[in-house]
């Protein structure tokens, strides 16, 4: 039989036929965390008080009395010897109240130690931790141990008296890692700023 050859024509219109497929990426798996940061500021508030008509064992200020001086200060270390307590204008027969608040960065269990020349109470919160309100000339006690959360801020109010002599106070901290030291401006404030930002955990 004859063969009859037919030419190919190409169409013009004609596409090929295309499809889409999903490309998945498998990355590491991130989780977000939420951590808290407290910053205190605004160092610590002193009241100081006239004690003229009283020898040891001072009475506390009253909520409405009037200090003679008032100042902020950014934590406790003092060492005055003979000379002026604070800006008060006052060596002897002189009280002081340091008002604020304390937070410590890391969860732990603290001890404070607060010597002084004369008497010192130590509060936080509210309790009374440390009671040494009675004249010597320098030392004083431990309190028990306090447990902290990591950024928990506490009220903190600690009153100082001096009678007759030296003149001095100081406020110590200690951790079952670490002795005992100074309690830094850092911990101490009025003024409680807290954040959490969200970070990358694994």
């Amino acid at each position: 039989f004859p063969v009859t050859i037919c030419p190919l024509i190409p169409d013009p219109n004609w596409q090929p036929q295309t499809y889409q497929q999903e490309h998945v990426t498998q990355v590491a798996h991130t989780r977000l965390v939420p951590v808290t940061t407290t910053t205190l500021t605004g160092g610590l508030r002193a009241d100081s008080f006239n004690r003229q008509n009283y020898g040891s064992r001072p009475p506390l200020p009253t909520s409405t009395e009037t200090p003679i001086s008032t100042q902020i200060v950014p934590n406790i270390n003092y060492q005055w010897g003979g000379g002026q307590v604070l800006n008060s204008g006052k060596v002897d027969r002189v009280l002081v109240r340091f008002t604020g608040n304390i937070s410590f960065p890391q969860t732990q269990d603290v001890r404070f130690y607060a010597p002084g020349d004369d008497g010192v109470q130590l509060y936080i919160d509210g309790n009374l931790v440390i009671d040494d309100w009675y004249d010597k000339g320098g030392g004083g006690s431990q309190s028990n141990l306090i447990h902290f959360e990591a950024g928990s801020t506490h009220t903190l109010t600690l009153y100082f008296y001096e009678n007759g002599g030296g003149a001095n106070v100081w406020l110590y901290y200690a951790t079952q890692y670490t002795g005992y030291q100074i309690v830094p401006a850092e911990y101490l404030g009025t003024t409680s700023t807290t954040t959490t930002p969200i970070v990358t955990g694994k």
